[in-house]
């Protein structure tokens, strides 16, 4: 197989975000759970773009992987930040054990 314009294009592309992001990400005063998740996902997504195999764009865009996980993610999140807003009174509570055993 030979390499075309649009394949070129992509990996230029692939290149430039990889840089752009190992850039912000190592040099912004982020925590390393947050580094490793952001670059793990980052390079999961860069992988997925350029598999030839999967779907693409013009197919659609909720057919495209990245965006079920993106749409996964953002669901997990939102659930989350909710489960702050409202605590739930948990009946098994180890704090409280310690103390009424103390």
């Amino acid at each position: 197989e030979q390499v075309d314009g649009m394949g070129l294009f992509k990996v230029g592309v692939i290149l430039v975000d990889l840089i752009l992001v190992l850039i912000l990400v190592l040099d912004l005063n982020f925590d390393n759970n947050t580094r490793a998740f952001s670059l793990s996902c980052t390079v999961w997504f860069l992988m997925a773009f350029l598999d030839p195999s999967a779907g693409s764009y013009e197919n659609g865009l909720l057919n495209f992987c990245s965006t079920n996980y993106m749409i996964l993610v953002t669901f997990g999140s939102g659930v989350a930040i909710l489960c702050m807003f409202f605590p739930l009174q948990r009946p098994f509570d180890p704090c409280n054990d310690a103390r009424c055993a103390s």
